[in-house]
């Protein structure tokens, strides 16, 4: 057993060693190889795809005011999921962040609405106060956790987004 957590979308974590071919044992690219490896035998190409999904769901997020924040991620797990393990673990981690965001956001909105127009008890100020903490825990991670997740790639090892149920694996 490794003491390394298990990644739940069925990738190991690069940091143990080359595992793409045509990268030799000293992480120099060798005959018909994909370029120079960096840390954890990821190469470049591979760390920027990985940074690009992270950071595209903050920045569709930002842009479409928290609606589209799982396009970007969507796109590229489509286009690297059979090219690159990394790529796809990194894309497939943002793609489950922002749609469980998105998830977040609309119990966050039926929270508001339910405590709007039952304005008229005591109880709705519960589903505002809710609808409150919900909103400022999904900003908060919203902006937060995929620039942690970006670094993570930018250093060539694999990362778990927290509090994320895994529907892409």
């Amino acid at each position: 057993m490794s003491d390394q957590p298990s990644n739940p979308y069925g990738f190991s974590n690069p940091t143990s060693g080359n595992q793409f071919p045509g990268s030799g044992s000293d992480g120099t690219a060798t005959a018909g190889g994909t370029g120079f490896t960096g840390a954890g035998g990821v190469t470049s190409d591979e760390r920027t795809w990985a940074i690009l999904a992270h950071l595209s769901t903050l920045i569709a997020t930002v842009v479409s005011a928290g609606w589209l924040g799982w396009v970007g991620p969507l796109v590229i797990y489509l286009i690297y999921r059979d090219k690159s393990p990394f790529v796809r673990n990194a894309s497939a981690g943002a793609l489950n962040f922002a749609i469980n965001l998105f998830v977040y956001s609309v119990i966050a909105w039926v929270c508001f609405f339910i405590g709007t127009f039952l304005s008229f008890l005591i109880v709705p100020l519960l589903f505002l106060v809710i609808a409150a903490l919900i909103g400022l825990a999904i900003l908060v991670a919203t902006i937060v956790v995929p620039i942690l997740a970006a670094m993570k790639a930018n250093n060539g090892e694999a990362y778990t987004y927290p509090f994320t149920v895994a529907v892409i694996k």
